[in-house]
């Protein structure tokens, strides 16, 4: 399951995410097997700072870095 999330805006959006997050992991868990839980996150210094990095690290299998727009002609 791939979370794409772009990206909480304010610490209320940030909290439901993580309580997203929280909540499919222990659902997930539940299957046999269970799948693996991986989020899309920005490349670009600042893009996810509003995460909760705590529980996303706990929560997560692996990250997928957005990494499209880190060069180009403009």
């Amino acid at each position: 399951v791939d979370i794409d999330w772009e990206f909480p805006r304010n610490t209320t959006q940030r909290d439901n995410h993580a309580l997203l997050v929280s909540e499919l992991r222990a659902e997930v868990d539940k299957l046999d097997p269970p799948l693996l839980i991986t989020m899309a996150i920005g490349a670009r210094l600042g893009s996810d700072m509003t995460f909760d990095h705590a529980i996303l690290k706990e929560k997560l299998d692996w990250f997928n870095v957005m990494t499209y727009d880190l060069y180009g002609a403009w």
